[in-house]
């Protein structure tokens, strides 16, 4: 924790912002159908950022997608 705590606080405040930016404005979803390799979604029922819905409807664009949500755990569980 203390690791990505340091690496969060390290990164420019303008560079963190234009990044969150970036993600917020990206929109592939008409990609997804595309996608022809087996896929693991994985959620975090206490994701406040992403939360599980989120993931749920991308598993339902993906064919054969599946869907694990891990509880207890939030944002960026790995």
């Amino acid at each position: 924790m203390a690791g990505l705590r340091a690496m969060l606080l390290s990164s420019p405040a303008a560079g963190y912002a234009a990044c969150c930016g970036a993600l917020e404005r990206l929109d592939l979803r008409s990609e997804l159908e595309r996608i022809a390799v087996p896929t693991l979604l994985v959620a975090a029922a206490g994701d406040e950022s992403i939360p599980p819905e989120h993931s749920e409807r991308l598993a339902a664009a993906i064919p054969g997608a599946q869907i694990t949500t891990l509880d207890p755990a939030a944002h960026l569980p790995m």
